[in-house]
């Protein structure tokens, strides 16, 4: 028969132990820095919005004008370099945008030629922490919850 303190305790130890766990659940902010290395025709960086590892994740890249979500596979990290390249033709909206880990090992992928109407730019793509670390809405509420 299952006494009402088992349970109770049970539903304890694992709030409590949630409470610990809960710091360390974050969702940590970066912002991307582009850095060209070269270009074809007129030299432009790429834009992205701040993005938050753990990875994976995706980055939503702007470049000349067009957009495209770019993923950052599973073991990439914020502190990894990384090499870009991008080729956009406007008028056709077209957009290629090429992104690679050097960190582990992954060779550069270099700018092509400029055609036309074409922007062709490559570089190194780093990852700068925002200020303060954004920690997930429920870490505040679960150390409240152990602490009463």
């Amino acid at each position: 028969m299952l006494s009402p303190f088992k349970t109770l305790g049970a539903v304890l130890c694992l709030v409590c132990a949630l409470c610990f766990a809960a710091p360390n659940a974050q969702g940590d902010s970066f912002t991307p820095v582009f850095t060209t290395t070269g270009c074809f025709g007129t030299c432009l960086l790429p834009t992205a919005p701040d993005v938050t590892f753990p990875s994976p994740t995706t980055i939503d890249v702007t470049f000349a004008g067009l957009s495209q979500v770019v993923a950052i596979p599973s073991g990439d990290a914020p502190g990894d370099t990384y090499s870009w390249s991008a080729y956009a033709f406007p008028p056709a909206q077209f957009f290629s945008f090429t992104l690679l880990d050097v960190t582990n090992g992954v060779g550069f992928y270099g700018c092509g030629g400029s055609v036309g109407d074409s922007n062709n730019s490559c570089g190194q793509l780093t990852f700068a922490p925002v200020a303060t670390a954004t920690p997930e809405p429920g870490s505040v509420a679960l150390m409240r919850s152990g602490s009463g």
